[in-house]
């Protein structure tokens, strides 16, 4: 993969010294803080997440690799605190860049139809006070990144995704105490995590979706202006 643009404020760069991407790059050491999860359901194992070598243009990199199988429920992710679960102020960003590869089965796209080979990035908010939580319980802002669907020899796809354009699913009701997201907003000013998942998808017709398999290899998260 290639260095984030020149300039950019680099939150994860695989463990790269700061000197391979010669001038202009900035990379914060401090918040390679990474965290997995899932909705349990699998009966194919346990989710594996780990930095290990996941180099295609430059095979010094060492990307955040997870993968796992057989979840039902509402899928499995990867995320990264931005200030070690403290509020992150991103308003001064236009929006995040972020190479993945690797591929995804049984992932939805926007309105919830099936669309392997998806990433659903979440951003994540929360009150000053209890900066962990997550007010919109999962239904939270974010954009869905196409991957190329190939095996660990591919190379890596640059998703650019604007604050602008995030957007709620829509998936909470007010009923479930969450804001109604006609009106609710996105604030840049109290991040507190990006989350990287593999979100189920729901047939038309009510039927048992194709349970969510990953192999996802996350490297170069960088904000941009």
């Amino acid at each position: 993969m290639t260095c984030p643009a020149s300039g950019a404020d680099t939150i994860y760069l695989g463990g790269l010294p700061a000197g391979l991407c010669g001038s202009g790059f900035t990379y914060n050491g401090a918040t390679q803080d990474w965290f997995g999860y899932n909705d349990g359901t699998s009966e194919a194992g346990a989710q594996v997440a780990s930095q290990q070598p996941g180099g295609c243009d430059n095979t010094q990199s060492c990307a955040y690799h997870t993968s796992g199988s057989g979840y039902t429920s509402y899928g499995a992710g990867a995320g990264i605190t931005l200030n070690s679960n403290a509020v992150f102020d991103a308003s001064q960003y236009t929006g995040l860049n972020v190479y993945l590869r690797g591929f995804t089965t049984g992932t939805r796209g926007p309105g919830f139809s099936q669309t392997n080979n998806t990433v659903h990035v979440k951003f994540i908010t929360g009150a000053a006070s209890d900066a962990a939580t997550d007010p919109r319980d999962g239904d939270d802002y974010g954009g869905y990144c196409p991957i190329d669907g190939s095996d660990a020899g591919s190379c890596y796809t640059l998703c650019q995704l604007p604050l602008s354009a995030l957007t709620r699913d829509g998936f909470r009701s007010t009923d479930a105490g969450v804001t109604d997201p006609t009106v609710d907003m996105f604030d840049p000013q109290n991040l507190v995590k990006v989350q990287f998942e593999f979100s189920l998808y729901s047939e038309p017709d009510g039927g048992v979706p194709e349970p969510v398999s990953f192999d996802v290899w996350i490297d170069g998260i960088s904000w941009y202006k």
